[in-house]
Formats: structure tokens, sequence, C-alpha cells
């Protein structure tokens, strides 16, 4: 699945424009629609990458960690490490 993402919500701190598509407004996000619709192959690359690395960031551990550090009132971040 290909995601389009508004660039305001600055999730560029956690993927790149290889693993998700970034749009500026309305316009730029239907024009990359139809670019994407029409590349199947550029698609499915960037769908692949965006998946890997989205589970590479919130994988069970991190999740896990993070619930149980938040229910026995530690101060924890899902961030705090440094991206590969």
């Amino acid at each position: 699945l290909l995601t389009f993402v508004d660039k305001k919500v600055q999730f560029s701190d956690f993927f790149n424009s290889k693993e998700i598509v970034f749009y500026d407004n309305i316009n730029d996000l239907a024009d990359k629609i139809i670019f994407f619709s029409k590349n199947d192959t550029l698609r499915k690359k960037i769908s692949k990458k965006e998946q890997e690395k989205y589970f590479q960031l919130f994988n069970e551990t991190r999740i896990s960690k993070y619930l149980i550090d938040i229910s026995t009132g530690k101060e924890t971040s899902l961030f705090k490490w440094r991206f590969p």
C-alpha cells in the first residue's frame, strides 16, 4: 500500500522519499496519485521500502517496552534511539 503524506506532518523525520510519498498541497497530491497509478513498478518499490521501515520503527518489542514503561511510570519514548 503506497502512502501519501502531507509534508506538514513531518513524517520526513522517520521516512524518506524512497519510502513514502510526500505532497505539498491538494494539487500536488492529485498529480502524484495519477503518476503512481501509471507507474506500478515504482509504486510497488516504494511501498515495499515503506513497509520494511515501518516494521523496523514500530516492531512488537519497541511497542511492548513503550507500553510497559508508561504503565510503570517510567519516562519513555519510542524514538530515543538513532535510525540506522
